[in-house]
């Protein structure tokens, strides 16, 4: 399993401690600094990654772009979510604003489980497409 699949998994067990009151994206990335801090410590012999110290000051950099860009990034998913067919919402909303499993949303829309991940991903992947074209379009202006 990869730092990244890791840190997801981590993320979800513990969202039900998560305080909605608070900055969600500083919530995350302080789980995910101490996921990649575990990753370092495990790894002792693989030769192929980042160093310790590289590691730390990539994590520290992306700690600090600021508030504005993601405040630009939820702006440009909130316009993005809007051009998204209807189904495609309320399959988010099911999965995501319910934290509903994937099993009990498959087995209410009458579909299988990989069939809601496929679409997931399918939706996942329109949507970080539609952010990255707005926030290029952004920048270029």
């Amino acid at each position: 399993m990869t730092c990244f699949q890791q840190t997801s998994l981590v993320l979800w067990d513990k969202f039900d401690v998560f305080d909605p009151s608070k900055n969600f994206i500083a919530w995350a990335c302080g789980v995910a600094r101490y996921e990649v801090l575990n990753f370092l410590r495990s790894r002792n012999r693989q030769r192929l990654y980042f160093s310790d110290n590289l590691a730390m000051i990539l994590i520290d950099a992306h700690e600090d772009l600021g508030d504005e860009s993601q405040e630009d990034r939820l702006i440009a998913l909130s316009e993005c979510m809007k051009k998204l067919r209807q189904t495609d919402r309320q399959l988010l909303d099911a999965c995501y604003g319910r934290s509903a499993r994937i099993p009990e949303v498959a087995d209410n829309w009458g579909r299988s489980s990989q069939s809601i991940h496929n679409s997931l991903r399918r939706i996942r992947r329109s949507l970080f497409e539609c952010v990255s074209r707005s926030l290029a379009k952004e920048e270029g202006v």
